[in-house]
C-alpha cells in the first residue's frame, strides 16, 4: 500500500509539471497575441502538422511591405533587423520552427500630424542701392568717400568702399611717404591725395599679415601675384586692426587662404620690396552697389524658390507617406488573422513536441516502476514460501513431539453434544 502511495504522488508530481509546461505554453501564446500586427514571423510553417489553409505568410508576398518601401534589408537570418526567437520550446527537439520576427512600422493615420506649408521667412533688405550700409554678404560697413577728397576720387561714388584711410607707406630704406589706402570687396589700392593709384591689389592675393606692438602693418602676397608686398603705417591700432579685419573677412567669403603673424617692431626686412621682373601696374575695376543690389536681389529669389520646391517635397512625401498609411490600415484585419494563425500554428506544434516528450518520459517512467514492482512481488513471493515452508516443518515437529500426544477420548453422545 505504501508503495502504491508513493506511485500516486509521483504521477500527481507527473501532472503538476504538465500544468506547469502548459501554463508556460499559454503564456507564450498569449505574449505573441500581444505582439499581434508588429511582427511578421518568416518561418515556413508548411512542414507542420496543421489543417486548414496555410498561416505562412511571405513578407514580399504582403500587400503592404513597409521595408521594400522604406528600402530596409529584406534578408533574412540572424543578421536581419528583426530579434531571433527561440529556436524550440524544449533542447533537444528540432521539431520546432526557427523564427525571425521583424519589427513593421505602427505609425497610423491618427498618429500622423496634418501637413502644413511654412511660409517663406522674408530678410529685410534695402528697397535701393543707395539705402546699402552694410554689404549683404560680408556684412562689412560701407564708407563714403570724404567731402574734402570727393573730387579726385568721383570714381569711388557708388562703389562699394569698406576703408578709406589716411597711412603712412613704408618703402625699402624705410622712409615713409603720405598715402591713402582704399580697401573694397575684392581689392586694395595706395593712392595720393590726387587719386592717382600707385599700387593695386586683389585681396586673394595676400598670403600674410604681419602686425607688431606699434600700429603697423605689413602685407604679403603670393609670388602669382607679380607685385612686391606692402608695409603701412596708421593713425592708430583701432584703424589698423579694423583694416586687418575687412582683408580676413573678404578672404573668408571669397578666394584665398592668409596666415597671420606679429613681431615686436615691424621692419623694412619683414616684407619684400623687390618688383618681380616684368612688373607692370594692372589696375582692377570697382564693385558697384547696384550689381550687389541685384545680386541680393536675384539671390532672394532663388532662395524663395528653393523653399518652395522643398515645401512641395515634403508635401508629396506626405502624401505618399499618407497613401501607405491607408493601404496599411486597409489590409490590417487580414494581416491580423494571418498572425493569428501562424500563432496558433506554433502554439499547437509546441503542445504536440511536449505531449511526444512528457508520454515518452511517462513510459519510461511506467516501465521502470513495473520491473521495480514485478521484481518486488517476487521477492515476496519467495519470501512467502520460504515462511510457509519454515511454518510446515515446525507444525510437523511439533505433532510428532510425544509430550504433546494426546490420550483417546472416547465419543460418548450425549444431549449436549448431540447434533454437532
Amino acid at each position: 500500500v505504501d508503495d502504491l502511495q508513493d506511485q500516486l504522488k509521483e504521477v500527481d508530481t507527473l501532472r503538476k509539471q504538465l500544468r506547469e509546461k502548459d501554463a508556460t505554453i499559454k503564456a507564450l501564446q498569449a505574449q505573441a497575441e500581444s505582439a499581434g500586427g508588429v511582427g511578421v514571423p518568416e518561418t515556413d510553417f508548411h512542414a507542420m502538422p496543421f489543417t486548414g489553409p496555410s498561416p505562412y505568410v511571405s513578407v514580399p508576398d504582403h500587400p503592404y511591405n513597409p521595408f521594400e518601401a522604406n528600402g530596409h534589408d529584406l534578408g533574412g537570418g540572424p543578421h536581419s533587423h528583426g530579434q531571433l526567437m527561440p529556436s524550440s520550446y524544449e533542447p533537444g527537439y528540432s521539431a520546432y520552427p526557427t523564427e525571425t520576427v521583424r519589427t513593421m512600422p505602427t505609425e497610423g493615420l491618427d498618429d500622423m500630424e496634418p501637413f502644413v506649408r511654412k511660409p517663406y521667412a522674408t530678410h529685410e533688405h534695402p528697397r535701393t542701392a543707395d539705402e546699402m550700409t552694410v554689404h549683404p554678404i560680408t556684412g562689412l560697413k560701407l564708407v563714403e568717400t570724404p567731402p574734402e577728397l570727393a573730387k579726385p576720387f568721383m570714381d569711388l561714388k557708388g562703389a562699394t568702399v569698406h576703408m578709406f584711410q589716411q597711412v603712412l607707406q613704408y618703402d625699402k630704406n624705410g622712409k615713409k611717404k603720405q598715402k591713402i589706402l582704399i580697401i573694397t570687396d575684392k581689392c586694395m589700392y595706395v593712392c595720393d591725395k590726387k587719386g592717382i593709384i600707385s599700387k593695386c591689389n586683389t585681396i586673394a592675393d595676400v598670403a600674410k599679415l604681419i602686425t607688431d606692438d606699434r600700429t603697423n602693418l605689413g602685407i604679403r602676397f603670393h609670388e602669382t601675384a607679380h607685385d612686391s608686398d606692402l608695409m603701412v603705417e596708421f593713425p592708430t591700432q583701432g584703424a589698423r586692426d579694423e583694416a586687418r579685419h575687412i582683408i580676413m573677412t573678404v578672404q573668408k567669403y571669397g578666394e584665398g587662404n592668409l596666415t597671420m603673424a606679429h613681431v615686436g617692431q615691424l621692419e623694412p626686412g619683414h616684407v619684400n620690396f623687390k618688383k618681380p621682373a616684368g612688373y607692370e601696374l594692372r589696375l582692377r575695376g570697382l564693385t558697384s552697389k547696384q550689381s550687389v543690389f541685384r545680386l541680393l536681389d536675384e539671390t532672394e529669389k532663388r532662395k524663395r524658390v528653393q523653399h518652395e520646391m522643398e515645401q512641395n517635397k515634403l508635401e508629396e512625401e506626405y502624401g505618399k507617406r499618407r497613401q501607405q498609411s491607408m493601404v496599411a490600415a486597409a489590409s490590417e484585419e487580414a494581416y491580423k488573422q494571418n498572425m493569428q494563425a501562424m500563432q496558433d500554428a506554433y502554439t499547437r506544434q509546441a503542445l504536440e513536441g511536449l505531449k511526444h516528450e512528457l508520454r515518452a518520459e511517462f513510459a519510461a517512467k511506467k516501465d521502470a516502476e513495473y520491473q521495480r514492482l514485478k521484481a518486488q512481488i517476487k521477492s515476496l513471493e519467495q519470501e512467502n514460501n520460504d515462511k510457509m515452508d519454515e511454518l510446515s516443518r515446525v507444525k510437523e515437529q511439533w505433532i510428532g513431539h510425544r509430550c504433546h500426544r494426546l490420550a483417546p477420548q472416547p465419543h460418548i453422545p450425549s444431549k449436549q453434544t448431540e447434533g454437532l
